[in-house]
């Protein structure tokens, strides 16, 4: 009988064949450590550019979102056959409103403020004429969180650009005497732009409302005094103005769109 002369590989204890070749490939600890090392490193330096796509992305939420509810202020005012207002929250709402709200009611509107607004009408269509029936459509809005409109639209005097400020029954006190001096910018039924000779009396506009918006951070304290105070900052200071990101509303139309700064 023959015996074959063929050698037959055999794995030994080391696992290797008895040629001394390894039977398959395979990553050792430290090119493992390596590796992870490498992607470790990656992910660092690429944070800040991951920081800048989501502060991006809030900034387009809240420019969508603001065009949309303006858009919605319009058809509100077109479809009631009346001027429909949009009421934005203050700085210094405490101040403003303070005495007629519950303390939690008082944490919420400062959590609106420079952030916040509502959708206004006195009267609407089918009311009886000569009376008012004054009232607020839906809840309360608020842009994204990090967003604001810039401080300076709320400070009167100051500029041409500022929001024109009137008097309305606050939310929760709107069935009494009960007004306040609020911004707000306002369509008539016609869907257009009004600005206001003194109080309630709308005319057209005849030049286009900007709304800023600016990133930043809010910090709510009480003085000794028992007063709470707003303390704003733009993050970075002056983005408003220096990297500015505004809705522009036509004030014929009441359409809007964004302006930025244009890249030469």
């Amino acid at each position: 009988m023959k015996v074959s002369n063929r050698k037959i590989d055999l794995l030994d204890l080391r696992g290797t064949t008895a040629s001394g070749k390894a039977p398959y490939g395979a990553f050792t600890l430290i090119e493992m450590l390596v590796v992870i090392s490498i992607f470790g490193i990656i992910f660092y330096l690429s944070l800040p550019a991951i920081r800048n796509i989501t502060k991006s992305d809030a900034m387009g939420i809240a420019n969508r979102q603001l065009m949309d509810d303006v858009a919605r202020a319009r058809r509100l005012a077109i479809n009631h056959r009346t001027t429909v207002y949009m009421v934005f929250i203050p700085p210094n709402i405490t101040q403003i409103a303070g005495g007629y709200l519950q303390p939690e009611q008082i944490d919420m509107f400062e959590r609106l403020a420079m952030r916040g607004y509502g959708f206004f009408a006195r009267r609407s269509s089918g009311d009886q004429p000569g009376r008012e029936n004054p009232r607020y459509f839906g809840e309360w809005r608020s842009l994204p969180e990090g967003i604001f409109i810039a401080p300076w639209k709320f400070v009167q005097g100051t500029n041409s650009l500022a929001f024109s400020y009137q008097l309305f029954p606050f939310p929760t006190a709107i069935n009494t005497n009960t007004l306040v001096s609020l911004p707000c910018i306002a369509f008539n039924y016609l869907g257009q732009l009004v600005h206001f000779q003194g109080q309630n009396q709308p005319v057209l506009s005849e030049y286009d409302e900007i709304i800023p918006l600016t990133r930043g951070s809010m910090l709510i304290s009480t003085n000794a005094s028992g007063v709470r105070n707003i303390d704003f900052q733009e993050t970075p200071p002056g983005n408003s103005t220096n990297n500015f990101n505004h809705i522009r509303i036509d004030w014929l139309t009441g359409r809007c769109k964004v302006e930025r700064p244009e890249i030469m």
